[in-house]
């Protein structure tokens, strides 16, 4: 409130004696906790962490500091630029017959196989005559690696002095994501937008040419040969884990971890971090009841009865064993027609799984998604018509 400003405050005088006296404070009090903590203050000192100077984080840009990135088109589509290659190199050679001295063309272009798990990036300079691959060392998608070849790209002339740079590059998807300032589509579109930034500060100005693939135009053939090469080859740069990559490894990482100290089916069958479509629902009550379910920790006897002695942790209606999911799932004589119903449900989908419950809770994964859907949905359906998910 900074009352030393305000003496007409109503509380100025007393916390004037209140800071003045030397009054001995309970060891727990407020005021002496402060008289402690500013003792403390003079004796410690935090050291600020620092950076890592090899991928330092770029901030996204504000709202407000948002700029248009020029992108031109080819002329021609995709289809009827690779039905007719002589006139699609023949225009494209027009359209650059004038380009001046002090403008730069880069050709970029990316290459990524499933079989191989291997994926490279490259760049084409043809007034400089720079030929530049790139294998990343962990596979990756088409959308990224087009990316990381447009951010090396960018990175190698960085230091040149050009009046205009244009980018030929044949994902449409990767100029519209750099163009439109989708931060979260990848890791590398900060580090993308970051440099075009500087580069419009220095005076270098930036475009964008979309150009249809393997339709004649040499700039791009020669770019994706050279992405092509190293797949194959191995010959190029090596980089290391583009920060997707390193993403996903963490979080397998940290699910492995959680695996070795979970009991939780939930968490031992997961194969991987996130969420999964039938394990939510629309209605809160039925996904916390699918919560409770998997988890275990529901407001069945067993369950109770460890908390409260005086509750019995037996079957409701009259099994001896203990009043758990799997009991009133797979054993409970009470429920056999739901349990009958939710079997004639599945085998009408062609589903024939052992009645389970990591099946049951969607936990299995060798079951589909479409499968893992009609399961809950029937499972949901059995809680409701049997009032499980009142006691859940």
């Amino acid at each position: 409130m900074k009352l030393c400003s305000k003496p007409w405050n109503p509380a100025y005088s007393t916390i004037y004696y209140l800071s003045k006296s030397n009054k001995e404070w309970k060891t727990r009090s407020t005021p002496s906790t402060v008289r402690h903590l500013r003792e403390l203050k003079l004796s410690y000192k935090i050291h600020p962490r620092n950076k890592p100077s090899d991928q330092p984080y770029t901030d996204p840009i504000p709202p407000w500091q948002l700029f248009s990135i020029p992108v031109e088109l080819f002329p021609m589509s995709k289809t009827a630029a690779k039905q007719n290659t002589h006139l699609t190199s023949a225009t494209f050679r027009a359209i650059n017959k004038d380009e001046p001295p002090d403008h730069l063309s880069i050709y970029t272009d990316g290459s990524t196989c499933m079989t191989s798990r291997k994926s490279t990036c490259a760049f084409f300079i043809h007034k400089l005559k720079i030929k530049e691959s790139f294998l990343l060392s962990e596979s990756t998608n088409s959308f990224n690696v087009e990316l990381e070849a447009i951010n090396q790209a960018l990175a190698h002339v960085y230091h040149q002095d050009w009046n205009m740079i244009t980018i030929y590059c044949d994902s449409k998807a990767a100029i519209e994501a750099i163009r439109n300032f989708k931060w979260t589509a990848s890791n590398t579109i900060p580090k993308i937008i970051n440099q075009i930034v500087n580069f419009n500060s220095a005076g270098p100005k930036i475009k964008f040419y979309w150009i249809p693939r393997h339709s004649g135009i040499q700039g791009n053939a020669t770019a994706y040969n050279l992405a092509n090469a190293g797949r194959h080859t191995n010959v190029g740069h090596q980089l290391s884990h583009c920060p997707n990559v390193a993403e996903r490894l963490l979080k397998m990482q940290v699910l492995t971890r959680l695996k070795t100290i979970s009991t939780n089916t939930g968490v031992i069958n997961r194969q991987r971090m996130g969420m999964c479509p039938w394990h939510t629902h629309k209605r809160r009550k039925i996904q916390t009841a699918l919560f409770r379910l998997r988890s275990g920790h529901c407001k069945l006897n067993n369950t109770l009865s460890k908390s409260d002695m005086d509750i019995n942790p037996e079957c409701l209606h009259g099994c001896e064993e203990k009043e758990d999911t799997t009991h009133i799932l797979l054993h409970c004589p009470h429920y056999s027609n739901a349990r009958t119903q939710l079997t004639n449900a599945l085998l009408k989908n062609n589903v024939s799984l052992p009645l389970d419950i990591p099946t049951l809770m969607g936990c299995n994964p060798n079951i589909p998604k479409h499968t893992q859907g009609a399961i809950a949905k029937q499972l949901v359906t059995i809680l409701i018509e049997t009032q499980l998910i009142e006691r859940i």
